[in-house]
């Protein structure tokens, strides 16, 4: 759960995607009291995180209480329900207006539902991504469950300033009602059993018939995203069936109830190498403290001999006796070498740990750290290029849509964004220290100065084997990749470019179709949409 507890950001679209997050994780861990599991200061970081989603959703409200992608595109039937959704459940945990969730429901109700209960998208939606199984078959009903389980969840809030609320929900459930027994969708039975749920009037019969045999799921057809999302839903459709509930309120009140025994426990730890044990004591008070076993101030011997052998490298290799190696955390050793004699590319060296009656290896590999005067270069097909001295490195954390929005048009003194692809790596080889990526430019996002027309083409890309691991790239997976013009060369003639992963390089994964179904994916596929639709609209504002 602390892994959604993230600051939303980016269009109205992927702002309320990355605000939903925080609402869930904070609504999860208040109700079943488990703040102890991620850190009780993460409840104040996502209540705060959940105020900028308030605050910046609001930037994308229009004057009729609806909600849009952008400032200048028109407002969505499905946006603005799922803004209401989510700001209802967000109520109960920070303040906010009941006016901008009530308004969002009247909008809906006197522009996006027909006189015969349906409600109908209108407007823009930049991406299908985040709306998942609503826009795929039969999504009448998908759309006006919905809606209807929006104005739901928001009933307690406007029933008394939004007249036309319940009759609303009203027709809207009769129309579901008439829509279900021809539905073939089971996403779409699963959401409009739940919306019917909520009022009481769930077909279990129908809805148990597009069960799995063994009644664990609900499968749908288009992907495994639509089955996890249509099984949440009828689960939640049973848990308002009275029998379940019954079930469900039995437990509850057992757990409410029942004494959680106390715990009262002496832990001795004697540990290889000390002379007393690591005592602790735990109760019901303090089981959740985090205890820790410092070491002594001062410095420890670490290298107990070392030697040379010629035997292991015809170049001799440096082998380096430890007492112990930890495996918990870092150990630094550092030892000076000579150069006798000199070479025009630096070698990586591999270093190998083992034990000395186990032959078995772990070997890493490290590049001599450089002077100003020994120059990087990567050479293909005895072609060499001066490189830069870091590596560059693939993103891999979570980047804010800011960031990567940015980066496009970058133009400082030290960097200069000249061109940005999406590209899908078809090959790989080895030459010497070099790695020679070689792949196909998808898309061209932003086209550079030197090499015009890359699009459809192949085009290489050097870097230094000992920055393989930091480029962690794979074979037909496909990339953002934004550089300078200092990252391309021209070799022989014109139409031969090479380019190199510098150090301002930005290398970022781009997931694919099925990926950006997924939570893991999904807020950075609306950021490389968002990224790609700011450009093409506005380009580069110096």
């Amino acid at each position: 759960m602390g892994t959604l507890i993230v600051q939303p950001s980016g269009s109205g679209e992927s702002n309320m995607a990355g605000m939903t997050l925080p609402v869930i994780a904070a609504t999860y861990l208040d109700k079943t009291n488990q703040w102890e599991t991620v850190g009780l200061q993460k409840r104040n970081e996502a209540l705060q995180h959940i105020k900028t989603g308030y605050q910046n959703e609001l930037v994308f409200r229009k004057s009729d209480g609806s909600f849009a992608v952008f400032q200048q595109k028109e407002s969505s039937t499905w946006l603005t329900a799922y803004v209401a959704k989510v700001f209802a459940m967000a109520n109960n945990l920070v303040e906010m207006q009941s006016q901008h969730i009530c308004e969002a429901i009247r909008f809906l109700i006197l522009n996006a539902q027909q006189t015969d209960g349906e409600f109908r998208e209108i407007g823009f939606m930049y991406s299908n991504t985040i709306r998942s199984g609503v826009v795929e078959r039969e999504s009448d009903a998908s759309m006006t469950a919905f809606c209807l389980i929006a104005m739901q969840e928001s009933r307690p809030l406007c029933a008394a300033s939004v007249n036309m609320l319940q009759t609303s929900i009203d027709k809207a459930v009769a129309y579901l009602e008439r829509r279900l027994p021809h539905l073939t969708y089971s996403y779409a039975v699963a959401m409009t059993s739940y919306a019917l749920a909520n009022e009481n009037k769930l077909n279990k019969e129908i809805l148990y018939k597009f069960a799995s045999p063994e009644l664990s799921h609900w499968p749908v057809s288009t992907g495994h995203v639509y089955t996890l999302e249509a099984t949440a839903y009828a689960l939640l459709a049973l848990v308002k069936a009275e029998a379940t509930i019954m079930v469900y309120q039995a437990l509850a009140e057992y757990w409410a109830s029942a004494k959680e025994p106390d715990y009262d426990l002496n832990v001795d730890i004697l540990l290889p190498g000390r002379s007393k044990p690591n005592r602790y004591y735990f109760n019901r008070d303090n089981y959740y403290t985090t205890r820790t076993s410092k070491l002594s101030k001062g410095r420890a011997s670490i290298i107990a001999k070392y030697e040379m052998n010629t035997v292991l490298s015809e170049r001799g290799s440096l082998i380096i006796y430890l007492d112990k190696v930890s495996h918990t955390r870092p150990e630094e050793i550092t030892f000076r070498i000579h150069q006798e004699l000199k070479v025009g590319v630096l070698q990586p060296a591999a270093v190998s740990v083992y034990e000395y009656y186990d032959q078995t290896h772990c070997v890493k590999f490290y590049h001599p750290e450089r002077k100003a005067d020994k120059l990087l270069l990567l050479c293909a097909n005895d072609e060499c290029t001066c490189a830069e001295e870091n590596c560059s490195k693939q993103k891999k954390d979570k980047i804010p849509n800011e960031q990567r929005t940015a980066k496009v048009c970058e133009n400082t003194q030290t960097s200069i964004i000249d061109f940005v692809y999406k590209v899908r790596l078809v090959n790989f080889t080895k030459d010497l220290s070099t790695d020679i990526f070689t792949v196909k430019v998808l898309e061209v996002i932003k086209e550079g100065s030197l090499d015009e027309s890359p699009q459809n083409k192949q085009r290489t890309f050097l870097s230094h084997s000992y920055c393989r691991k930091s480029l962690g790239l794979r074979m037909g997976k496909t990339y953002l990749i934004m550089g300078t013009s200092n990252d391309i060369h021209i070799v022989d003639r014109p139409e031969l470019y090479q380019y190199v992963f510098g150090e301002s390089t930005w290398i970022e994964y781009w997931p694919t179709a099925a990926e950006c179904q997924t939570e893991e994916h999904r807020i950075t596929c609306l950021g490389m949409e968002e990224m790609v639709n700011q450009y093409q609209v506005y380009g580069c504002q110096q």
